[in-house]
């Protein structure tokens, strides 16, 4: 939330660069970050994780972070997918949360879409066994789902 608070896509940027940096020294090449789903409510389990409840500063935030790790080679698993709003009774179908789908698609979905389309970084890659280097451009690779259930459908099995 203090990175949020201080509205500064460079240190975001920076802060995803060093990320990128620490994973490569500990071989780590994935990130449980940045989370940038919504503060729906003040007792939300996770919300010390998320940006803010404005799904245009978590999105915009969230792509600069998600850019800065790929810069670097590090995946980031952009979290939770979607709305995961409680840490009580969440696994085994325990918790539904209910919105209107247009809410859904304008607020709680946003944040995520950002990330997506925003988030790149240029990167360098071996494809075959004569080790020559090529260039592509890199995006949000990667999401971690969130346990619950929008609607009646679990948030981590749908194809919709």
């Amino acid at each position: 939330m203090l990175i949020a608070a201080a509205w500064n896509k460079d240190i975001v940027y920076r802060m995803g660069e060093m990320l990128g940096e620490e994973a490569l020294h500990m071989d780590v090449s994935g990130w449980y970050a940045p989370g940038v789903n919504l503060h729906r409510s003040p007792f939300a389990g996770r919300n010390f994780e998320y940006y803010s409840e404005d799904p245009v500063i978590s999105g915009i935030l969230g792509a600069e972070a998600v850019s800065g790790a790929a810069s670097r080679g590090l995946y980031a698993y952009t979290k939770h997918y979607a709305m995961n709003d409680q840490e009580a009774y969440r696994v085994d179908n325990g918790i539904a949360t209910w919105a209107p789908e247009q809410a859904i698609r304008e607020i709680y979905l946003r944040p995520f879409e950002t990330v997506v389309k925003d988030s790149g970084a240029p990167m360098d890659f071996i494809p075959d066994e004569d080790g020559a280097h090529e260039q592509t451009e890199v995006s949000a690779s990667a999401m971690m789902s969130s346990f619950n259930r929008i609607g009646a459908t679990w948030a981590g099995g749908s194809r919709s």
